[in-house]
């Protein structure tokens, strides 16, 4: 078992609203790994449409501070992933930041 790997992302398919009212849980089922793509951008987009190197049947979580999405501060996410013997656990925590609000400049 490996521990502490960080993915490039995780991805669900719905975010559950009833389990705790104080947090919003994303139930995952796909870890992206960091991986090699090459360089030619047609051939990265190619390879990534396509769906290569996703770790399809993950079992995890992302739980975000807030029970409204818009008003979350942060996320942690745990996934593990089994292929054979090997099973690898993934992880992350991330701070989100709001894009600065745009001010209208009168001339």
């Amino acid at each position: 078992m490996t521990v502490g790997k960080q993915p490039l992302g995780f991805a669900g398919g719905s975010l559950d609203r009833k389990t705790n009212p104080k947090l919003l849980i994303m139930p995952l089922d796909r870890i992206y790994p960091v991986r090699d793509l090459g360089t030619d951008p047609a051939e990265i987009y190619r390879r990534s449409a396509s769906g290569e190197g996703v770790l399809q049947g993950a079992e995890g979580f992302c739980f975000f501070d807030s029970h409204q999405l818009p008003a979350a501060k942060s996320v942690s996410c745990v996934a593990k992933h089994e292929s054979g013997n090997d099973k690898i656990i993934y992880r992350v925590e991330m701070e989100l930041m709001r894009p600065p609000s745009k001010r209208h400049v009168s001339h």
